[in-house]
C-alpha cells in the first residue's frame, strides 16, 4: 500500500510569511541602527541598545527556524501555534509603531 506524502503547502504559506515578516523587520533594524548611529556620532552603539536593535531579526530568524523544525518532526500542531504567535507579535509591534507616529 502506499503511503500519503504529508502536504506541504501551508508550510511554503508559513515560509512566505516569515519572509514577509523579515523584510520588514529588517527594514526596522536598518532604520534603528541608521538613528542610533547618528544619536551616538563617533561612539560605538551601546551594547544593550544593539541588542534592543537586533533582537526582532534574531527572533524572526528564530520563529523560521522552529517552524522549520518543527514542521520535519512532525508536530504540525505546534507551527501553527507558532504562526498565531508571530502573528499577534507582529500587530503589537504594528499598534505600538502607530501609537509613536
Amino acid at each position: 500500500m502506499r503511503t500519503a506524502t504529508p502536504r506541504s503547502w501551508p508550510l511554503i504559506l508559513l515560509l512566505v510569511w516569515y519572509g514577509i515578516l523579515l523584510i520588514g523587520t529588517g527594514g526596522m533594524f536598518l532604520l534603528a541602527l541608521a538613528f542610533g548611529s547618528e544619536a551616538y556620532r563617533g561612539r560605538p552603539i551601546p551594547l544593550g541598545e544593539m541588542a534592543i536593535i537586533c533582537a526582532t531579526v534574531l527572533i524572526t530568524v528564530a520563529f523560521i527556524a522552529l517552524t522549520v523544525y518543527l514542521w520535519n518532526t512532525g508536530q504540525e500542531q505546534f507551527v501553527f501555534m507558532l504562526f498565531g504567535l508571530s502573528v499577534i507579535g507582529a500587530a503589537i509591534i504594528l499598534l505600538a509603531a502607530g501609537a509613536v507616529i
